[in-house]
């Protein structure tokens, strides 16, 4: 792969270094990423193909317990503002 060039705004938001870090994470990690992106795309394909998504199996204490998450509603009431 080429290396791309940053445009020059981008070049103001990360150093030196850290495009250099960055450069190396992405070289010693690449074999990973493209391996989890094969897979991102062959499971895709399952989905268009109309496989439904499955829950892992050592989740399914969490299913059988009956255990029901917090309404997210109430996590916003508190940050309205209130009307006079």
């Amino acid at each position: 792969m080429a290396a791309r060039v940053l445009a020059a705004r981008d070049q103001v938001i990360l150093t030196d270094d850290a495009l250099a870090f960055l450069a190396e994470l992405t070289r010693s990690h690449r074999p990973r990423l493209e391996e989890l992106l094969r897979r991102r795309e062959e499971v895709q394909a399952r989905y268009d193909a109309g496989e439904k998504p499955r829950f892992l199996p050592e989740t399914a204490h969490v299913r059988a317990s009956g255990y029901k998450a917090r309404s997210a509603e109430c996590f916003f009431q508190s940050s309205q503002p209130t009307r006079e």
